[in-house]
């Protein structure tokens, strides 16, 4: 059997990049809605280090977001934690009307910059946190949206388990389909990342 190694398709999807060149001149930190603990507390990291005054959500959780997991909407659960994790609520960006929370990707990308900008003023550099499987398509929805604001990923970096194996796969696809509607910035897909994606696609087959 053909040995698959996944790491280097898992980092790719996770865009971790270059910090701003004074990293703590972030204007806000951003927490893409994910159904998971983890993009939260890489942003309380970010945030006890000094290096923003802000953490901002949005996400109410949609269909397979946070709001499944922990039985309440994702932006509640967000706060709370927050908080248990010694973030002041005065630091905390978050729309308390349904009708400003979100439930996917886009919609947090094309409302996160005028939600965030109500409350603070202008947005000129920002820090993503997301899972690590999520996080290029996140940064690549946001870039497209608003292309002038400037973006560092700080992925969350969960383990890499079988059972994240299949959302390898499935967000390649995403970049490609999202990238060519027109919803996120196309992203080029380096040859090996291709091959192992392609790989990967045929032992979850079975093929």
């Amino acid at each position: 059997m053909k040995l698959i190694d996944a790491r280097p398709l898992y980092h790719f999807l996770a865009a971790l990049n270059e910090p701003f060149p004074s990293e703590d001149s972030a204007d806000v930190i951003f927490v893409l809605g994910s159904g998971s603990i983890g993009p939260i507390r890489k942003a309380a990291q970010i945030y006890s280090a000094g290096l923003a005054k802000y953490i901002a959500f949005t996400s109410s959780g949609g269909n397979f977001g946070g709001n499944v997991v922990f039985g309440r909407e994702e932006a509640d659960e967000y706060r709370d934690t927050l908080i248990a994790f010694g973030v002041p609520l005065r630091a905390l960006l978050f729309p308390t009307s349904n009708e400003l929370r979100t439930t996917n990707t886009l919609a947090e990308a094309r409302g996160a910059i005028p939600f965030v900008e109500s409350q603070i003023g202008r947005v000129m550099r920002m820090i993503l946190c997301s899972r690590s499987v999520h996080q290029r398509r996140a940064w690549a929805t946001f870039r497209k949206q608003y292309p002038n604001v400037k973006y560092v990923n700080r992925p969350d970096y969960e383990d890499l388990t079988v059972e994240l194996l299949p959302r390898l796969v499935q967000e390649i696809d995403r970049l490609r389909e999202y990238g060519a509607k027109g919803d996120l910035e196309m992203q080029e897909i380096p040859p090996d990342i291709s091959g192992i994606c392609e790989a990967l696609r045929t032992h979850l087959s079975g093929h």
